[in-house]
């Protein structure tokens, strides 16, 4: 009996969760998952050194069939960068041995795409889903999130002798790597909205991580942020900004003596009457007690 009772109540949470879930994505959130996950495919194969030729230029209607065609085309440093990634080992694993630091890349962003893919499922039949509500996800939501950590807690430590992997990508590694973490923040947030049917929070937590997904797709067409020596300063220059310092120095010496000089006699009068203020009060209160020599008792 009572496991029948807990399984009824299974089944009735679930249909809640269906019912307080189901279409909680507008036009343009769906358009944003499905290309996000577009996006994280090819950044995928982009990391395979023995990819598919199509994939260097990717054309696609993410948004929706009525949508304007886009073509993706792979930025052309990756073709000298990932042979270089794939040859380097950057972590050791007892099960699968070295791995290399392209794989390293390709694991949470992998993951990422298998996410976006389980939302899609909640998108409408004639949009690609399956019209699934997300509280029957929220198994494989957690089993995503859990594995995105441990990715990303494995890209955060893997490196060698000469490198970390924020200097992987030719330096975008540094940017790409926290919007990671700010995409398993939204990961962490799915679970309670979908326990608490907060339809709204839901739609916000995977629209804000397909977005975020996005940006790291955009991390690869830009330049990376380098270190920049900043430029030496020349003796004439130095001795010049020494003397203006000084000489600065020096009028304000000459303005805070100027000041003084000139509110000497208001200085004056005010703590005249501050003196003369104290000694009237103090002659009042010494008046309420009785002097008495001791040699008197």
């Amino acid at each position: 009996m009572k496991k029948a009772a807990a399984l009824i109540f299974i089944i009735v949470a679930l249909l809640a969760g269906k019912s307080a879930l189901a279409g909680v994505f507008s036009q343009t959130q769906m358009g944003e998952i499905a290309c996000a996950g577009v996006k994280m495919q090819l950044f995928y194969y982009y990391l395979d050194p023995n990819r598919d030729p199509k994939v260097t230029e990717h054309k696609t209607k993410c948004k929706g069939p009525q949508s304007d065609e886009v073509v993706y085309k792979m930025p052309p440093w990756l073709d000298t960068a990932v042979p270089e990634m794939a040859g380097r080992k950057v972590w050791r694993d007892p099960e699968e041995g070295e791995i290399s630091e392209a794989s390293v890349w390709q694991t949470p962003i992998s993951i990422l795409y298998e996410y976006l893919e389980l939302t899609r499922k909640t998108f409408p039949q004639d949009l690609g889903g399956a019209s699934i509500a997300p509280g029957l996800l929220v198994k494989e939501y957690a089993d995503i999130r859990i594995r995105f950590q441990m990715s990303l807690d494995r890209l955060y430590r893997a490196r060698t002798r000469d490198m970390v992997m924020g200097d992987s990508l030719g330096g975008r590694g540094r940017t790409i790597m926290p919007v990671f973490n700010l995409i398993l923040k939204e990961m962490e947030s799915i679970a309670d909205a979908i326990s608490s049917a907060d339809s709204a929070r839901y739609a916000e937590a995977v629209t804000a991580s397909a977005v975020l997904s996005q940006d790291i797709y955009k991390v690869l067409f830009v330049s990376p942020r380098l270190y920049r020596e900043p430029p030496k300063e020349s003796s004439f220059r130095r001795v010049v900004s020494m003397a203006l310092t000084i000489f600065g120095m020096f009028l304000m010496f000459l303005a805070v003596t100027q000041f003084m000089e000139n509110s000497d006699p208001k200085n004056n009068k005010m703590m005249g009457n501050y003196a003369r203020t104290v000694e009237k009060y103090s002659e009042a209160f010494g008046r309420q007690f009785i002097r008495v020599d001791v040699r008197y008792l």
